[in-house]
């Protein structure tokens, strides 16, 4: 599979870069774009939900399978290759979640968070952690 028809069947699709993206992952009530989806020189499609969902969960809610992660010229014609997402990328991600961390502790300041803006706030902190993970480990 392209990753223009992946992509098209996802919500809130950002363009962090050429071959990066991120998206709304549908394995969970997602509120924030947590799903990365990365397009490989070979055309392979490689994702990850930085809420810890697993790529099984995320390919069954969509209707797909592992194999549609591949496209006909890789499968059996390719050696995998290993690029991690790029700092910038992971920076750029960070710093979006930290910036909805700020808000809603301004919000708090003020008033009680709604259930909904804590599950926000509690999951972009967690994003800002795993993000940090990704950048250390890869």
């Amino acid at each position: 599979m392209r990753a223009e028809e992946f992509l098209s069947r996802l919500d809130g699709v950002k363009s962090l870069h050429s071959g990066q993206w991120m998206a709304r992952c549908p394995s969970h009530d997602d509120s924030t774009a947590s799903l990365g989806i990365r397009e490989e020189a070979d055309g392979r499609l490689l994702i990850k939900c930085f809420a810890e969902c697993s790529t099984q969960s995320v390919l069954e809610s969509l209707g797909l399978t592992f194999s549609d992660l591949f496209t006909e010229r890789y499968l059996g014609h390719h050696k995998p290759i290993n690029r991690r997402w790029t700092p910038r990328a992971i920076c750029e991600l960070m710093g979006a979640s930290a910036s909805n961390v700020a808000l809603l502790w301004e919000r708090m300041q003020n008033r009680k968070l709604t259930d909904e803006e804590f599950a926000i706030f509690r999951s972009e902190l967690q994003n800002i952690i795993l993000l940090g993970n990704e950048a250390l480990n890869g």
